[in-house]
C-alpha cells in the first residue's frame, strides 16, 4: 500500500480539489446505488487510488453502491470483501454485482453474514489483513464499537478505517471509546486529542465529508498487553507460527490457547492450554509448539482463541513486530 504521503496532508489535498462538471456527472451516474453524496464518492474513490490498498473490507453492503466505488478504485490487483447482515439482500446484491465490469466482479467477494460472525468464523482470517476498512454497518454504540475493535484486529500495519455517518451520536461515541481503548490508533484531524476527557459535539473528520477517518499503527506488535488471534482448524493443532518484521529482543513469550471443541477432544467443552517460550535476541521466526498436540475426531472446524503476551528481559516495553498474520501449525 502506498503510504508515502502524510495521511492528513493527502486528505486535505483531495478535499480542496474542485470537481468538474464531468466528474460530478460521472460519480452521480456511475454509482447511483451509493447513498454517499457526490463529494464523498469522489473522495473515497481517489483516496483508494492514491494509497493503492491490496485488500479492503466493507461492513454494510446494502445495495452495493459504495462497494462498486471501492472495487473500481482498487482495480484488478485488489480484493474487496463486503459483508451484509440482511440475508434478504443476498440475491439482490449478487444481481447488482453481475451488472458490473468483469474486473470489478472478479475482485469483489460479497458475504451475507453479520460482521461479528464474519470476524469469528471466516476462513479469510487465516491469511488476510485489510489495508482499508469502510464501516457502515450497525449504527448502535455497541455495534459500532464491536466493529471497530474487530476491524483493528485484522487491519494491516498502517491501515485506514473510514467510519461513515460520523455525526450520529452512537457512532461518534463508539469511535471515541475505541480510540481510548486502542491508543495506537489515531483520528487523522485530531478531534479527540484536543478534548479527550470532555464532551465533544459529534462531527466528521472534515466538514465536507461524512466520515471519521482513523489511521492504525505502522506494525502489529505483541507486547505486555494482550494480543489475540482467532482461528479455526480441523483434526490437529500443534501450535502457532510467528514471522517477525524485525529481529526480536530477548524475553519470554507467553501463550494461552482456548480451544472451543464441545464434543471434540477427550474432555469436551473448553480446553485451556498454557505455553511459553524463551525468545532470543535476533529471532525472526518463532514457533510456539504445544507439549501435546490437540487432536479432534470431528469433521467440523474447531475454534481456537490464542492470547499472546511478551515480556522483555532488559526492557519491559519490548515488542515483537509481526510481518504477517500468525498461522496455526
Amino acid at each position: 500500500m502506498n503510504k508515502k504521503k502524510n495521511t492528513h496532508k493527502l486528505i486535505k489535498e483531495l478535499l480542496t480539489k474542485e470537481l468538474s462538471e464531468t466528474e460530478l456527472g460521472y460519480f452521480n451516474n456511475k454509482f447511483p446505488n451509493s447513498l454517499l453524496h457526490v463529494k464523498a464518492k469522489f473522495f473515497l474513490s481517489h483516496l483508494i487510488k492514491t494509497i493503492k490498498p491490496k485488500s479492503a473490507l466493507e461492513i454494510g453492503t446494502f445495495m452495493a453502491g459504495t462497494t462498486k466505488i471501492i472495487s473500481e478504485a482498487m482495480g484488478k490487483n485488489g480484493l474487496i470483501v463486503t459483508i451484509e447482515a440482511n440475508k434478504q439482500r443476498h440475491e439482490l446484491i449478487k444481481k447488482e454485482i453481475s451488472t458490473w465490469e468483469k474486473e470489478s466482479q472478479k475482485n469483489t467477494v460479497p458475504i451475507t453474514i453479520t460482521s461479528n460472525d464474519f470476524f469469528n468464523i471466516t476462513k479469510l482470517n487465516e491469511k488476510v489483513w485489510f489495508d482499508i476498512i469502510f464501516i457502515d454497518g450497525d449504527h448502535t454504540y455497541t455495534g459500532a464499537l464491536t466493529d471497530l475493535i474487530n476491524s483493528s484486529r485484522f487491519a494491516s500495519p498502517g491501515a485506514i478505517i473510514v467510519v461513515d455517518d460520523a455525526v450520529q451520536p452512537p457512532v461518534f461515541s463508539a469511535v471515541k471509546s475505541f480510540l481510548t481503548l486502542k491508543k495506537n490508533w489515531k483520528e487523522v484531524s485530531g478531534i479527540f486529542e484536543e478534548n479527550s476527557g470532555s464532551y465533544i459535539k459529534p462531527k466528521s473528520s472534515f466538514d465536507s465529508i461524512p466520515f471519521l477517518i482513523l489511521e492504525g499503527p505502522d506494525k502489529h506488535s505483541i507486547s505486555n498487553q494482550n494480543y489475540s488471534v482467532f482461528r479455526e482448524f480441523k483434526k490437529e493443532l500443534k501450535g502457532i507460527n510467528l514471522i517477525l518484521s524485525q529481529p526480536a529482543d530477548p524475553g519470554i513469550l507467553y501463550a494461552r490457547f482456548l480451544v472451543s471443541h464441545l464434543s471434540g477432544g477427550s474432555n469436551g467443552g473448553m480446553s485451556i492450554i498454557d505455553q511459553s517460550r524463551e525468545i532470543h535476541k535476533g529471532d525472526k521466526e518463532i514457533d510456539i509448539i504445544l507439549d501435546e498436540a490437540f487432536l479432534s475426531n470431528q469433521e467440523k472446524s474447531i475454534q481456537v482463541d490464542i492470547h499472546l503476551f511478551f515480556e522483555g528481559v532488559k526492557n519491559q516495553n519490548s515488542q515483537l513486530s509481526l510481518l504477517n498474520p500468525p498461522e496455526l501449525i
